[in-house]
């Protein structure tokens, strides 16, 4: 009778444990292809075979974005997401200056006006004018909201599938890891005036020299309150490198102030 019970229970043990692994062996599938799946959501959302007709000069600045984020630790998932999204951007110089009501650039953060397939960004006609360096300063700026824009409908897929699929513990690490947690209006205009800021020190010396030219001539273009952001802007830059060094959470908090002191930007964001 003792021998029978122990293989009984030997059986129910093996039995319980070689389920316990089946099941771990099925989570982890699970895991790979739902990783798979939001993989190419981030980094691969743009199914477009083609690229929208752009300007050569906005073209010619987003290939320059590209070129000189490659190998940034910083910039890793930003050069790759824009990688995936290349053939969405419909970027376009505005037809006048009403369709921005005073802003440089403007990426329609609207489902309604922008998609994964048609991500919209209008830039001031104003710079149609000038040099790719100046046009990339601008993008860098509208490209990092329409990653984010990307990033937020990545956020709502995994919120309405992932606990359907995987378990709601790895479903929460996977959005802290991809930090796909909604960030306030704040923190993403902050976001994207940092990576305008990192974008610059992609710039040769002698580049850098020649777009603060262009930035601090008042006569560059014909608004003289577009001067004066872009100075802002600018300068405002280079005091928070020297204050914040390489300290990415520093640069942000500087940011994040200077956009709450901003009218157009405290309406913008309900503050």
């Amino acid at each position: 009778m003792i021998v029978i019970g122990i293989v009984i229970f030997s059986l129910g043990y093996f039995g319980i444990k070689y389920n316990n692994e089946l099941d771990a062996g099925t989570e982890r599938q699970r895991i790979r292809t739902y990783t798979s799946k939001i993989d190419k959501l981030l980094y691969r959302s743009c199914t477009k075979p083609t690229s929208y007709k752009l300007h050569p000069k906005l073209k010619s600045s987003v290939d320059l974005i590209i070129v000189r984020t490659e190998g940034m630790n910083y910039f890793k998932n930003y050069r790759r997401q824009l990688l995936g999204m290349y053939n969405c951007l419909d970027i376009r110089y505005a037809k006048s200056r009403k369709e921005l009501a005073g802003a440089e650039g403007i990426f329609y953060f609207n489902p309604k006006v922008s998609s994964n397939s048609r991500l919209k960004i209008l830039i001031s006609p104003d710079y149609k004018i000038d040099d790719i360096y100046l046009n990339s300063f601008i993008l860098a700026h509208e490209l990092t909201h329409a990653i984010q824009f990307v990033n937020s409908q990545v956020s709502l897929e995994i919120a309405s599938t992932c606990t359907a699929e995987v378990s709601e513990t790895w479903c929460s690490t996977l959005i802290n890891e991809l930090s796909l947690l909604q960030d306030s209006c704040v923190e993403l205009e902050a976001t994207a005036f940092h990576n305008q800021i990192v974008f610059l020190g992609t710039l040769t010396t002698q580049e850098k020299e020649y777009l603060a030219g262009r930035i601090v001539s008042s006569n560059f273009i014909e608004s003289d309150v577009l001067v004066d952001r872009m100075q802002t802007i600018f300068w405002s830059g280079g005091d928070y490198v020297q204050i914040c060094g390489n300290s990415n959470s520093c640069m942000l908090k500087k940011w994040k102030r200077f956009v709450a002191s901003i009218p157009a930007y405290q309406k913008q964001c309900n503050l």
